[in-house]
């Protein structure tokens, strides 16, 4: 099918989805003879929405092939790219928790240096030695306020932690961190269906009805003027302008 002859069947098919989603809107169910009218329309939707993939079938297959081909050539210039970028990064990660863990064990040793001056402090001034309780205490101070550590920085390379977690013990976590196994009450509720014979606390079983058309053979393909539709519609009494 050349440009043309896309574009025309595009701009008929168009014209004919305009039909069909009037009649819908104006349909109304009331008795059997509309419920049947309903599903005949219902068929007519299915045919001109497998018409509309089957027409643009082709031009998607081709963009696809080319999308592929494209991604293809891009993901074997960037991968050997975004490995060397995983390990640089992971490798400066490695080296910043490092200088984390320096800065931590530096300010602990620190920290106890301050403590042992303090309390040398007291005992000073307890003994009544004024001066040697002043300079232990300016020397705690001195110790509590030095910063021998700098963060390590390049042009252009930022770092924030991230915190996450891990379970150490399920029977522990508290319940409002717990969360209901959709994907098992969803398969007992398709397996019970009607019988509902299971009763689990806090949990319901309901259904909802849902409408599926299905076109019964290759021939229901071939599509028919939705105007049809429209006019036994209009003459059954059930289409409002």
């Amino acid at each position: 099918m050349n440009e043309k002859q896309f574009a025309i069947e595009v701009k008929y098919t168009i014209e004919r989805q305009s039909e069909i989603s009037e009649s819908a809107k104006q349909l109304q169910i009331v008795n059997q003879e509309t419920y049947l009218l309903a599903g005949n329309m219902l068929m007519s939707i299915k045919k001109l929405a497998t018409y509309f993939v089957s027409l643009y079938a082709e031009p998607k297959k081709k963009a696809a092939d080319a999308h592929k081909t494209i991604c293809a050539k891009e993901k074997e210039l960037l991968v050997p790219l975004q490995q060397a970028e995983l390990q640089v990064k992971s490798k400066i990660s490695a080296y910043l928790d490092a200088e984390e863990k320096r800065r931590i064990a530096e300010e602990e040793v620190r920290r106890k240096e301050s403590e042992k001056m303090m309390a040398l402090s007291l005992e000073a001034q307890a003994s009544g030695d004024s001066e040697m309780a002043q300079e232990a205490a300016a020397t705690a101070a001195i110790q509590a306020s030095t910063v021998t550590y700098q963060r390590p920085t390049a042009p252009g390379i930022s770092s924030r932690k991230i915190w996450r977690y891990r379970v150490t013990n399920i029977e522990e976590v508290p319940r409002m961190y717990l969360i209901v196994n959709d994907s098992a009450l969803s398969a007992l509720t398709r397996s019970l269906k009607d019988s509902c014979i299971v009763t689990i606390p806090g949990i319901e079983f309901y259904y909802e009805t849902s409408i599926a058309g299905r076109l019964q053979s290759k021939s229901q393909l071939e599509i028919v003027p939705e105007i049809e539709i429209v006019e036994t519609v209009k003459s059954k009494g059930i289409y409002h302008e």
